[in-house]
């Protein structure tokens, strides 16, 4: 059964890149893209996108190959991984809103004790 790094390879080679090309295409080094190549290590999700958006495939091929020829149950955890990177993007997207609402939460309390002070000072004056 095709791997993760047949595939890539494969996307490589139809293309007729060198390991060198594709490393510069995608941004990392000649050593990283033999790893996902070889399967000794798998491609971060940002860098699986820079491999669809190259060579226009779905993602979907690349991590999971033709659904038609895998068993069901690899078919679930295809989809189930699938689902775990969608919740993965949501919940960074959630946390970097949550430290937005935080920081103008505590930039209206400074100002709201800015203001309180103020207001302390006049009535004391």
């Amino acid at each position: 059964m095709e791997t993760v790094g047949d595939r890539l390879q494969k996307l490589r080679t139809n293309k007729g890149l060198t390991v060198s090309e594709m490393a510069e295409i995608i941004g990392v080094s000649r050593i990283s893209i033999g790893n996902w190549e070889r399967g000794d290590k798998q491609p971060r999700i940002n860098n699986l996108k820079k491999y669809v958006n190259y060579f226009n495939v779905p993602i979907d091929w690349i991590r999971c190959g033709n659904e038609d020829e895998m068993p069901t149950v690899r078919n679930k955890l295809c989809q189930l991984e699938k689902a775990m990177d969608f919740i993965l993007d949501y919940l960074t997207t959630l946390d970097r809103q949550q430290d937005i609402i935080i920081n103008e939460i505590k930039e209206l309390k400074e100002a709201l004790n800015s203001a309180n002070t103020e207001e302390f000072k006049k009535r004391n004056d």
